[in-house]
C-alpha cells in the first residue's frame, strides 16, 4: 500500500554528515586510521546476498572502523578494542550514503524521525530504502527495531518514533505516508512535513567489494568458538575524518 507524503522543494542542496541516532541501530563508535587498505574478496555476492534493509540477523554485533580486509575477513577497530568479522556469499550487505529530497520518490520506503509537538509532524531526519516486492510492509518490523535505539543526549529536542511507510507522492513540503499498524494491517495515511533543515540518508544494496578499509561497519551475526563474528548482515557507511562517530550517518541538508 502506498503512503502519500509531500516534501518542500529545496532551494539548493548542501551535503553534510549528520547523526541518525534513534533512526537506526547502526551506532558505530570507533576512531583511528585504518592499518591497511587491502580490498575485500573479489568474489561478487549472489543477488540474495545484498540487502537494502540491513536486517539484524543474529544476536551478536560488531561496530567500528574497518582497519583491514583480507579475503573474507575484516579487522575492525572498535571504541574499546578490536574485533574480527568473517563474511560469506550469504552475508547481506547494504550501504548508507548521503541523500537528498529528490531521492524521495513515489513507491520508495521511508522512516522519518519527527519532532515532538508539531502538527503536522515535522521530519528532522529521513531514511530512504527501496521497497521489497512493491511494498514496505515486510520491512517495517526491521525499521522499528532499528529506530528504537536511544535518542542523543546532546540537548536537542526529543523525537517521536519514526513514521514509516511507502511514499505515494512528493509535493511542496508535505508527505503523506501509508504504513501498517501493529497487527500488520493497513493504517491510514500520515502526513509529514519537511523543512530546509531536514536531513536525508539512503540505504542501498552493496556488493562485497564495497567492504574496504576506512569505512565504518556494523555487522550482525553469531560469534564462533574463537570469538570471531560470523556476519549474517553488514551495513557500511563512510567515515568522517578517519573515524566512526557515535552512530553518524551520511546525509544531506536541504537548503
Amino acid at each position: 500500500m502506498s503512503p502519500t507524503q509531500t516534501f518542500a522543494q529545496p532551494r539548493s542542496v548542501r551535503g553534510a554528515l549528520f547523526t541518525l541516532a534513534g533512526l537506526t541501530a547502526f551506532s558505530i563508535a570507533a576512531c583511528g586510521a585504518p592499518s591497511s587498505t587491502t580490498g575485500a574478496s573479489t568474489t561478487s555476492s549472489a543477488p540474495t546476498s545484498s540487502s537494502a534493509h540491513g536486517e539484524h540477523n543474529g544476536k551478536d554485533h560488531v561496530a567500528g572502523l574497518i582497519a583491514s580486509v583480507s579475503g573474507n575477513t575484516i579487522q575492525v577497530t572498535k571504541k574499546d578494542g578490536s574485533a574480527t568479522v568473517d563474511f560469506s556469499q550469504s552475508t547481506k550487505v547494504s550501504e548508507i550514503s548521503a541523500a537528498q529530497l529528490s531521492d524521495v520518490t513515489a513507491g520508495s520506503c521511508i522512516a522519518a524521525m519527527t519532532q515532538q509537538d508539531t502538527s503536522p509532524a515535522t521530519a528532522r531526519r529521513v531514511m530512504i530504502w527501496p521497497a521489497a516486492d512493491g511494498n514496505c510492509t515486510a520491512e517495517h518490523a526491521k525499521e522499528q527495531q532499528e529506530s528504537s535505539s536511544p535518542a542523543p543526549t546532546s540537548g536537542k529536542r526529543p523525537e517521536h518514533q519514526a513514521v514509516r511507510g511507502t511514499v505515494a507522492s512528493v509535493s511542496g513540503n508535505t508527505i503523506t505516508v501509508t504504513g501498517a499498524d501493529s497487527n500488520g494491517g493497513a493504517a491510514g495515511p500520515t502526513t509529514v512535513t519537511v523543512t530546509n533543515d531536514t536531513t536525508y540518508a539512503k540505504r542501498t544494496p552493496a556488493d562485497h567489494n564495497a567492504i574496504v578499509a576506512g569505512k565504518c561497519v556494523a555487522a550482525h551475526g553469531a560469534n564462533d568458538a574463537s570469538g570471531n563474528l560470523q556476519a549474517a548482515s553488514i551495513t557500511l557507511r563512510a567515515a568522517k575524518d578517519g573515524a566512526c562517530e557515535g552512530g553518524g550517518h551520511e546525509g544531506h541538508h536541504q537548503r
